[in-house]
């Protein structure tokens, strides 16, 4: 049977931890001998690498290697994020990661480093990458064709016409938007209700960022990690980094918060 906690006093269990900072998130973690990262971040919403100057960072005193895109197991490719990408699809994305002695001197590297970017068209409004000549923010289309992979679709002015001010364009949903047999859904519906949707834009921004502290042992990827499912991202952490997911011991303690975003991890964990 069940009981009623309306009105009922709870305590969460991990509530003594965290008032007393007793709990330990992923940047609590420290190991003997360990480097500090920091990313270099696209300031692009979509763009092309077309040179990294790396030679000041590299002379710093306490800079210990810099990590590019194409020194990956695992490729950035069609949907697919990567942990890096020398094609950045949106503002902030990593293109390079910087290992030094310490996090001031791995930031200050960052900012040593000099990029060539080749600007590319980016989408702020997916309706216009809906219309003939409208921008992609793929170069490999602006739709999803499945399994990572990218398609391209554009509609003719005349669909954005015949929608008229008050109502998004449909295309072709008998061809392009349809699952299973549509005409008998209708036929069989006891009511139908023809409205347009729109929802405004939502950032998962938690407390905490995404982090994470590895370290290899016996053969093994120890990782503690800010994650809403350490199953999940154990197996997302393995492929990325190239190994199995029996090798991989992912430590999730705490969360400081994800929305949703941190449910399968982060490709930067790897």
């Amino acid at each position: 049977m069940a009981e009623n906690v309306i009105g009922t006093d709870i305590s969460p269990p991990d509530l003594r931890a965290k008032i007393t900072g007793r709990a330990r998130y992923a940047e609590d973690f420290r190991a003997e001998g360990m480097v500090f990262a920091k990313l270099l971040l696209s300031p692009m919403p979509h763009a092309r690498v077309r040179s990294v100057d790396t030679s000041a960072a590299e002379a710093m005193e306490g800079v210990l290697g810099i990590l590019r895109a194409d020194e990956l197991p695992v490729q950035s490719e069609g949907l697919r994020e990567g942990a890096l990408s020398d094609e950045p699809k949106y503002e902030g994305e990593p293109i390079l990661a910087v290992a030094a002695v310490d996090e001031t001197i791995a930031a200050a590297a960052v900012e040593a480093i000099r990029v060539d970017f080749e600007q590319l068209p980016f989408v702020l409004d997916p309706l216009e990458s809906l219309r003939e000549g409208g921008p992609d923010a793929h170069v490999g289309g602006n739709i999803s064709a499945g399994r990572g992979e990218t398609g391209s679709l554009k509609w003719p002015a005349s669909v954005f016409d015949e929608a008229g001010p008050d109502r998004l364009p449909m295309g072709e949903p008998a061809t392009e938007w349809t699952l299973g047999d549509i005409d008998a859904g209708f036929d069989e519906a006891d009511v139908i209700v023809e409205e347009t949707i729109v929802h405004q834009s939502v950032t998962h921004h938690p407390m905490e960022p995404r982090s994470c502290m590895a370290y290899w042992q016996n053969g093994k990827l120890f990782l503690h990690g800010s994650t809403q499912s350490t199953e999940r991202t154990r197996g997302n952490v393995a492929r990325m980094a190239g190994v199995e997911p029996d090798d991989v011991v992912f430590i999730g303690e705490y969360c400081g918060g994800g929305f949703g975003s941190k449910i399968s991890g982060s490709p930067i964990m790897a």
